[in-house]
Order: C-alpha cells, then structure tokens, then sequence
C-alpha cells in the first residue's frame, strides 16, 4: 500500500510529504491531504503552489472551520499576488461558503478582470449572486457573455457548458420558463452524456407544465443513466403529472430496493407517495429510513413535511427540531417550523424568531422572506409584513404562493391597485399551492374597492 509506505516515510522524512499529499488527493482524503500540505508549509510558508494545494484540499474537505482557513490561506496568497487567478477563484468560493456574499462577488469580479476570456471569473460570479437570490442579476452578467463566447471562431462549447446551466436556473427562479428550457437544452447539447445537466431540462419542463417533453427527455437519459435517482424521481413527476402516478411510484418503489443505501431513494419514493395523497404509506418509508439512517437530516426534514401534510403538527416540530439539535444553522428547518406556526397563527412571537434566524443565515432567500412577512401579517404587523413580502414579490414574480400574499397585505392596507397586480401575477405564475377561484374572488373584490372614477 503507498499510502501506509509513504506514511511510514514521511514520519522520518518530510521530503516526502508532496508524493504523500497528492495520494491523498486521489483518494479523496482530503483532510489527510490538507494535513500534509500543511506539514510542508511549516517548512516552505511562502510556496503559492502547496498553499493553494491547501486551501484547495481544505474546501474539499468541507464544514465552515475548513472554509475559514482556506478563506485566510488564500486570502495572504491574494494580498501577495493579486494576478494568480485560481486563489482568487477558490477564495471567491470560501467567502461564497461562509456566506460572506458582498465578498464572494467581489473576488469573483477581480477574477473577471483578470481574464475576460475566461469562464472561471463569470461562473464564481453567478455562483455569488445565486447565493444572494439575485436572479435576475445572473442574467444580466451572463447572458451577454454567453453570446460573446459563442461568437468567437475557436471552440468555446467547454467556457458556454458551465455559464448555461446557471444562466437556465435563473431564467426560471424568475419565471421565465421557455428563455430556461431553451437555455438548459443547449447545454443537454453540448454535453448530452450528463445526466446532471439532462435533469435541469427535465425540471424547466416540468416547470413549464410541458410533461410530455419531460418524459421524453427523462426516458432518453435513463436509457444511459439507468439508476439516476434524480432522474428517476423527476420522471416519476411528470408522470404523476399525466394521470400515471402509479407507474412513477413503481419506479421509485424499485429504485428503493436497489440503491437501498442511499437515503435519497427512500426520500424520493416518499415525495411520490405524499404527493400522489398517499402520505401514510410516505410517512412510513421515512419512518423506516429513519430507522436506517438516524443521523440524517434530509430523511428527518422529509419525515417533518410528510407529518405536517397529515396535519401532525407536533410530530413534524419534533422532526425539525431533530435537525436542528444536530444543525443549529439548518435554515430550511428554521423555515419550516416558524412559516407551520404562522399558517396556523400560534406562538406568533416564537415564529418570527425562527424566520429571523433563518435570514440571518441567508439574508435574501425569496422563500423566507415571504414566511417572515406572512407571521408578521398574521400578527397584525402590516408595514412589516408588506415590507418583507414586497422584496419576496419582486424576487420571485412567478410564485404564486408569495403573490397571493402580497396581495393579501396590500388589500388590507387599501393599496388595492397594488393588490390586484400581486394577485393577477399569482394566477399567472406557477399555479403552486394556491386555489385560482379564490384568487380570481379576491381580484373581483379587490375591484369593488377601488374609488369609482
């Protein structure tokens, strides 16, 4: 075994200790990596290379302490060679992961100046927008230089195949669906053997409401990637989608026994059953997956949801509040409990509480936005509640849940125009958890309201 050889060596003999490091690597031992780039930084403290190699293994290794250190590792490196690109990009993506947004951008704008002809500057870009939720500010950096790039006579299929799939996510965060379906099928066409990529097609579809497409585009993947959950369950939704609910549940209840290691194989066949009204039979896969894997918290978040639906809303707290004993941070748990409490306008104080935190962790997510203005419209906090679902309304125009409640505080602060706008963009948005004949009633009403001119 090298690795035990080079171990034994290196003991004695630091002059070892690169060949040791790179092992590492290629095993995908990348704390072990980053311990040996920095045993051979005690000797060589000014060498850009291993000091990248260390922030590099350090990232890969992954948590917020690993970031931390890779952030101020590759943060001297930039402060003493502000020309080196990859320090900037990876150091771009350690202050992205510390969620340290304003900084992310910035290092990844440096990058762009650094080279303009490379794609590396524009994706840490868009990385550092989408985590600040502004879409529409993904499109206007890389749409034009998408085009730009696929206007030059060499090959740039490798520098428009990594900006695509982040260009399609942001069309349809905001709601335009064929600028996404378009976007996601010229990336399926420069890399038609990825399944990642074959699914962002499948999901804009989906989106779109064209299940048929859908299907095929999923069939025509699995037939290389037979055993991609995540096509698997995106298949099975367009099914259900057709009236044939029952065949994509008997393809996630295969995929459950054959990748039954794989939590996501029980969280997708239960996502099938609660959505197809079965959720006593999604509630007992969890149950189970839970049995199996007890320290997962995606299979105790979906387990919360699942009890939520069957109206066990004390189960469902206990199951979120598992992940966040494990996870303090875990903003979508955080999310979940205080947006449950507002919908049902209890312990109003507590809910606001755990939305708060939520955003602390990030700031300008649409979703939670639109929770926090919600509990504050359900405790009567209007200004509040108006200000917070107004930057959820303009974030995210094509969720009709958000819009339906933006319009909700805007009628009762008489701002009725205002309102039947929020309400006229529910009906046309994604159509998601809201009943349209209500809507339409609250458009009418809304109407009746307005000074008679």
């Amino acid at each position: 075994d090298a690795i035990a050889w080079l171990e034994q060596r290196t003991a004695d003999d630091e002059r070892m200790l690169p060949a040791l490091a790179d092992f590492y690597e290629r095993e995908r031992r990348w704390s072990d990596a980053a311990g040996a780039y920095a045993r051979i930084l005690r000797r060589t403290p000014r060498n850009i290379d291993v000091k990248t190699r260390y922030a590099s293994a350090l990232m890969n290794a992954g948590g917020k302490d690993n970031a931390a250190k890779a952030r101020d590792a590759l943060a001297e490196i930039v402060a003493a060679r502000a020309t080196e690109a990859r320090p900037l990009y990876l150091l771009s993506q350690a202050q992205r992961r510390l969620g340290d947004f304003a900084a992310a951008e910035a290092s990844a704008r440096k990058l762009v100046a650094l080279n303009r002809r490379s794609p590396w500057g524009y994706y840490a870009l868009a990385e550092a927008l989408e985590a600040r939720h502004d879409y529409q500010a993904v499109v206007d950096e890389l749409a034009p230089i998408v085009a730009e790039f696929r206007g030059k006579t060499a090959d740039t299929s490798f520098d428009v195949g990594i900006l695509l799939p982040h260009l399609g996510f942001a069309y349809q965060e905001l709601g335009q669906n064929e600028k996404a379906i378009a976007t996601f099928d010229e990336a399926h066409k420069l890399s038609p053997d990825d399944p990642a990529v074959a699914s962002y097609l499948v999901e804009a579809n989906i989106a779109a409401k064209k299940y048929a497409a859908a299907i095929d585009v999923a069939k025509s993947a699995l037939a290389q990637n037979p055993d991609d959950l995540r096509l698997l369950r995106l298949h099975a939704q367009a099914l259900r989608h057709t009236g044939k609910a029952d065949q994509g549940i008997a393809l996630l209840e295969k995929a459950a026994t054959t990748h039954a290691d794989e939590p996501l194989a029980y969280i997708s066949l239960a996502q099938a059953y609660a959505d197809a009204d079965r959720v006593a039979q999604a509630v007992k896969v969890l149950q189970d997956a839970q049995a199996k894997f007890p320290d997962n918290d995606s299979v105790a978040f979906e387990l919360g949801t699942a009890y939520d639906k069957q109206k066990r809303f004390g189960d469902a707290e206990a199951a979120f509040r598992a992940v966040l004993a494990r996870d303090p941070e875990n903003a979508a748990a955080l999310n979940y409990i205080g947006y449950m409490l507002a919908e049902r306008g209890e312990r109003l104080d507590e809910s606001v509480n755990y939305l708060k935190k939520a955003l602390q962790i990030e700031p300008d997510n649409g979703s939670y936005l639109d929770s926090l203005g919600w509990a504050y419209f359900k405790s009567e906090k209007l200004d509040l509640a108006a200000e917070n679902l107004k930057r959820a309304a303009d974030q995210l125009p094509a969720n009709s849940v958000i819009q339906d409640h933006y319009g909700d505080v805007l009628t009762r602060l008489g701002r009725f125009d205002e309102a039947i706008a929020a309400y006229t963009r529910a009906l046309n948005g994604d159509g998601d958890s809201i009943d349209k004949g209500e809507v339409d009633k609250k458009i009418r009403t809304a109407k009746q309201k307005l000074p008679k001119k």
